[in-house]
């Protein structure tokens, strides 16, 4: 007990250089999964259309609304097919797909501390690299946060090569190899 006592109180800025945090951290758990699971949509869908720029009126018979690629599950795999994602990016996200499903289709209060949550959160690949972090967050909520901050990160990034990529007429397929 004494050690507990004694050891130094850190408070972590989860925050600092990180708004997206910000933006998540004031969302209920609802709100934040669907936040992430959308931002993960988005970025998916542009890495996809890049690959289709030669035939945009295809892809937007594709993957307009009402298509057979819009939902996030297809945007998923056929990013991961194009090898445009890694193995533990498409892991990660059909695990960030699952968890929005299940709270978007309760009507129960959506909470990140019961133990099918919490189970999903510990098989997400990007949380090695939070429990890399020096101070690791405590809750479950924050747990989610930064681990799906780091899982929209990498996607984030690799989405922006593939955009500067497509845009230079280069040919680098990021995810191969990850």
């Amino acid at each position: 007990m004494a050690y507990e006592e004694d050891t130094p109180q850190y408070e972590v800025d989860w925050e600092a250089g990180n708004p997206f945090y910000g933006m998540l951290k004031g969302e209920s758990p609802r709100g934040a999964v669907l936040v992430v699971a959308a931002f993960a949509d988005e970025v998916l869908e542009a890495m996809i259309r890049t690959k289709f720029s030669h035939a945009a009126n295809v892809a937007e018979r594709l993957l307009g609304q009402e298509r057979s690629l819009n939902s996030f599950s297809a945007k998923i795999d056929l990013a991961y097919c194009l090898q445009l994602i890694s193995a533990s990016d498409y892991a990660d996200l059909h695990i960030v797909r699952d968890i929005r499903n299940k709270f978007a289709h309760r009507h129960t209060k959506a909470d990140f501390d019961v133990d099918w949550v919490r189970d999903k959160l510990a098989n997400m690949k990007a949380s090695w690299i939070r429990e890399q972090l020096p101070i690791q967050p405590k809750l479950s909520a924050e747990k989610f946060i930064v681990t799906a901050t780091i899982l929209l990160a990498q996607i984030a990034g690799k989405a922006a090569i593939q955009l500067r990529e497509a845009q230079s007429g280069a040919s680098h397929e990021p995810g191969v190899g990850d």
